[in-house]
């Protein structure tokens, strides 16, 4: 690992320890009386801010990238790369909102597809063990909008083409063989010229995902249980695959993608089903599932996933 890509992970892990603390901080408010099925009556889910700063962050990210395109240098290499960063762990502080969104809009594919992990980075760039493979390295595949997501899931679900890690792999690269200014350099070699076509096409369709499950729709108890059902299944992924770091051992998972959700997305995810703003729904989810009001303040006590995890129903939702 450089030096540069160590401080910006310092400064990450400072951030991260500072939002956790504020959060504890938090009391859960009264719950208050449960709101109605009607979608009219249904309250707005409250997430003390998520939403916004991952707009806020989309745009830096996206400034960042463009600059590198334009300009590819070390410097800028280094900036998108940080920039990544800080919009992974924007989208994991939002999670809970945009889970709960995928939830009433039947939009969980959509969800999955921007950050679909374990999976085989040799699917999308070259590794030094398998140095012609990827999409990247086929000159049959034409790279477009369609072509990437017809790629995603094409014949296992490990074969991810689309989302958070396969855009992490091209501005980092993995642990054995880590990205290059020259990797990106245009006109450099076929491969680099396409590295950047698929940085473009990729972000974009980031971007469109990102877009798709914005805003602040009326929300059902069952909208949130089925949330939380859907974090839980992700936290328990995140434990089955946290030593999947060797990217030819099979399935993968990169660390830094692996520290910024178990850092942020259960600190946030309590912070937010605590929030004053959203005892309505925390009295429709009790009366929908009992129990779930004691789950939540002894997980907010001890700032731990598990008492929630206890209590989720054991059905997939």
């Amino acid at each position: 690992m450089n030096a540069p890509r160590r401080s910006s992970l310092i400064v990450l892990a400072l951030t991260l320890a500072l939002c956790a603390c504020e959060q504890r901080e938090a009391p859960p408010a009264a719950a208050a009386a449960p709101t109605t099925d009607s979608a009219s009556d249904a309250p707005r889910f409250a997430d003390q801010g998520a939403s916004t700063g991952l707009r806020q962050q989309r745009q830096q990210w996206h400034e960042a990238l463009e600059t590198l395109l334009e300009t590819p240098t070390r410097v800028h290499l280094q900036s998108a790369r940080e920039q990544w960063s800080a919009l992974y762990l924007a989208f994991n502080q939002a999670y809970l909102g945009l889970a709960t969104r995928a939830c009433s809009k039947d939009r969980m594919a959509l969800l999955d597809q921007l950050d679909h992990w374990p999976w085989y980075p040799a699917y999308v760039d070259a590794l030094p063990a398998w140095p012609d493979s990827g999409l990247i390295n086929d000159p049959a595949l034409a790279l477009n909008a369609d072509s990437l997501r017809a790629q995603q899931g094409a014949t296992d679900d490990g074969e991810v083409a689309l989302g958070f890690q396969p855009l992490w792999l091209m501005l980092a690269g993995a642990p054995d063989a880590p990205r290059r200014i020259a990797d990106l350099q245009p006109g450099a070699a076929r491969q680099a010229d396409r590295r950047r076509q698929y940085l473009h096409l990729s972000a974009a369709q980031l971007e469109s995902d990102l877009t798709q499950l914005d805003g602040e729709p009326t929300v059902r108890p069952e909208d949130l249980r089925c949330a939380l059902a859907v974090i839980d299944q992700r936290l328990e992924r995140l434990h089955q695959h946290q030593g999947a770091t060797d990217p030819t051992a099979g399935l993968y998972l990169d660390a830094h993608s692996g520290a910024i959700i178990g850092a942020s997305q259960p600190a946030a995810t309590l912070a937010q089903l605590s929030a004053p703003d959203n005892a309505a729904l925390r009295a429709g989810l009790e009366q929908l599932e009992p129990g779930f009001q004691a789950a939540l303040e002894n997980a907010r006590r001890a700032q731990d996933w598990a008492p929630l995890a206890a209590w989720l129903p054991p059905t997939v939702p």
